[in-house]
């Protein structure tokens, strides 16, 4: 086979079994008069060498129309394969994969895999077939630049994409892995976190390692950003880890995370807004929900002009620690209801019921009771709260529960 450069003395022996390999397909495909495809002699290598006794993996490298597809991008998708095939076989000798493409006759070097892979630019997924029928995820190892490029061409991108890639390849995947499993996945995952840094701006952008002040968003910044939190500089510019881009958000947006400011904070941002036309929270409205609890519909009021908006980091809030019951009663705010934006926000000693109707039944029983406004949303050019049952006492749950469902009984 062309184009092998191995390290390792050792793995020669499986370079030459591929090669004793090769002749047998070779001679296979001279009997026929049309040639034989690349898919083929993947296929037949791999059964080849698995009955050599040899462990090896059928790779294919597949090619997803990217999200960002458009006119001209039509004639370079065309030319690609749906899938590409080659091969890894295992040399026990140096414990590593040994990429080999067979329609080619090429032995690449194991040390520098991506070498395999002629189209970088299209890399998305390189899924690895055993001989047990389990499917791995071997993308990283042939990815020459995993962050900048290939995370990017995944569907959809960013996290949510790759954690319902790792929930599909699980129903395929090893249920119980070996030691050389493990040392090859701790292998992929420092070569995810360990690549070169970027040489275009672009490759920066949502860069998962590295990150310039110049992409942070509207509502973003670095920090911490002394010096010695610089990795290098690019063009003049200090990189940072990605880690230290920081989102912050108003006092009350911090809420909605289970968090409130600490007292004594400065805003890191102060951002003016201009304010059109909208909700004003100062002047509520009671109206009936469908829970038969109390809403409250806030009043539509014309506001106009600008307001300074206060962002913090979450490095200057802490925990929030709900309310306690004041002297038995559920505490409210100004509104006649309980804000329970994350679950820390329900006032200790009380309990959520969201159950339709359950307002009602509280009402009729005579039992302290409060609306639980979850959110907002825009309805009919107005911010209405929305509610979604109602905060009781804990000790009066089931009481609560119970009549609930007898009343329902008796309306269906």
């Amino acid at each position: 086979m062309n184009g092998a450069h191995l390290p390792v003395e050792a793995s020669r022996r499986c370079v030459d079994s591929a090669q004793a390999i090769w002749e047998q397909l070779r001679l296979a495909s001279s009997d026929t008069r049309a040639p034989v495809s690349a898919d083929a002699y993947a296929l037949g290598f791999t059964a080849l060498c698995r009955v050599l006794g040899m462990d090896t993996r059928l790779v294919a490298s597949l090619h997803p129309i990217p999200l960002s597809f458009g006119r001209a991008d039509h004639d370079a998708v065309r030319e690609l394969p749906a899938i590409e095939y080659w091969n890894e076989v295992f040399c026990a000798n140096d414990n590593q994969w040994i990429p080999v493409h067979p329609a080619d006759r090429v032995v690449s070097d194991p040390h520098r895999p991506a070498t395999a892979v002629v189209r970088q630019r299209s890399l998305s997924y390189a899924i690895a077939w055993e001989d047990n029928h389990a499917v791995k995820d071997v993308t990283l190892r042939y990815s020459a630049s995993w962050s900048a490029v290939t995370s990017k061409l995944r569907l959809p991108p960013g996290e949510d994409g790759e954690q319902w890639w790792r929930l599909t390849l699980w129903f395929y995947s090893k249920s119980i892995k070996t030691s050389r499993d493990v040392k090859e996945d701790k292998v992929l995952a420092h070569q995810s976190t360990n690549e070169a840094m970027p040489t275009t701006f672009a490759g920066f952008a949502n860069h998962p390692l590295y990150a310039l002040e110049r992409h942070c968003k509207r509502d973003q910044i670095i920090y911490p950003k002394d010096k010695q939190h610089v990795l290098g500089v690019f063009k003049n510019e200090p990189i940072y880890p990605s880690s230290h881009i920081q989102t912050l958000r108003t006092a009350e947006a911090w809420k909605r995370f289970g968090r409130q400011v600490r007292p004594g904070q400065d805003p890191m941002m102060e951002r003016v807004e201009k304010r059109k036309r909208g909700p004003d929270r100062q002047t509520p409205q009671r109206n009936t929900a469908d829970d038969g609890g109390d809403d409250f519909v806030v009043d539509e009021s014309s506001v106009t002009g600008a307001r300074t908006v206060q962002l913090f980091g979450e490095w200057q809030t802490e925990l929030i620690q709900p309310p306690k019951l004041i002297e038995g009663r559920i505490p409210r705010n100004a509104f006649g209801n309980v804000e329970i934006f994350h679950p820390r926000m329900i006032p200790e000693g009380t309990v959520h019921i969201a159950v339709r109707n359950v307002g009602a039944v509280a009402r009729k029983l005579g039992i302290d009771h409060a609306p639980a406004v979850t959110g907002f949303q825009f309805a009919g050019g107005r911010m209405v709260p929305v509610v979604e049952g109602i905060i009781v006492a804990k000790d009066i749950q089931e009481l609560i529960l119970e009549a609930a469902d007898q009343e329902t009984r008796a309306k269906y």
